[in-house]
């Protein structure tokens, strides 16, 4: 992207790095993509390139996170389904609030493959992510609208899973799923706390192969840990928000 003198060069809709143009423009110049000298030695990248798109004003990083699919801090959203989802979800961030707004559909996020809207981000080693988390069911008529925070090996419906989430009425349920297409297990429903008020802060933290959930209401000081379970994933994997409607076709948020 260049505004005034400034080029900025972009990865995956984030910016990598910039640098000012010293050299004033005087007559158009040629655009080179993969070298910066015409017919120089060495100096071509051989490869594919395709929808290639200028634009006659400089995007904003808002603009170029659009472009490149991502979602606030997250690189992407998909409907993750084994056929079962019935409905296209969606996510959207506002930059001002600091807000996502995720809508999802699907049959459920258990049993031996999931049905949802995730939006994710590639993640390497240990991680925590936090925020209040809200529920609206939607058109779905279900109690187990489920709205969270999700860690998966892959996007594949039966992926190995970690996660906690919430219902529109207030519970909290901590669920991981050990083996690809395997059942799915959650947190013993006598130790399920069901917290008054809408805002409900959570917490998914990944130390070695341990996975925690955490849970805290508006009025509560700290947080107080649910369940603490083993789950073995490897290499890079996905993190970040998920919601299912739990009712196949229709859609909560």
């Amino acid at each position: 992207v260049k505004e005034g003198s400034m080029i900025t060069y972009y990865r995956n809709g984030v910016a990598m790095n910039s640098a000012e143009i010293t050299q004033p423009l005087s007559e158009p110049q040629p655009l080179f993509i993969g070298g910066d000298n015409e017919g120089a030695e060495g100096e071509h990248w051989r490869g594919l390139i395709d929808d290639v798109r200028i634009y006659n004003v400089a995007l904003s990083p808002d603009d170029i996170a659009q472009l490149a699919g991502r979602v606030g801090i997250f690189d992407s959203h998909i409907d993750v389904s084994d056929g079962n989802l019935g409905a296209d979800g969606n996510a959207v961030y506002d930059a001002a609030t600091d807000t996502y707004t995720v809508d999802g559909s699907g049959n459920d996020i258990w049993d031996t493959a999931d049905n949802f809207q995730f939006v994710y981000k590639e993640i390497v080693g240990d991680f925590s992510i936090e925020g209040t988390v809200k529920a609206d069911a939607g058109t779905s008529g279900n109690d187990w609208v489920k709205a969270g925070f999700l860690a998966r090996q892959n996007l594949d419906p039966g992926a190995v899973s970690a996660g906690i989430i919430r219902r529109p009425d207030g519970l909290v349920n901590t669920q991981w799923r050990l083996d690809p297409g395997a059942s799915s297990d959650s947190t013993d429903g006598s130790l399920r706390p069901t917290i008054t008020g809408d805002d409900i802060q959570m917490r998914l933290e990944r130390e070695g192969n341990i996975f925690r959930g955490y849970y805290k209401a508006a009025s509560d000081a700290d947080f107080t840990l649910m369940q603490e379970i083993e789950v073995v994933m490897d290499g890079p994997i996905l993190v970040g928000l998920a919601v299912t409607a739990h009712e196949t076709g229709s859609v909560s948020t």
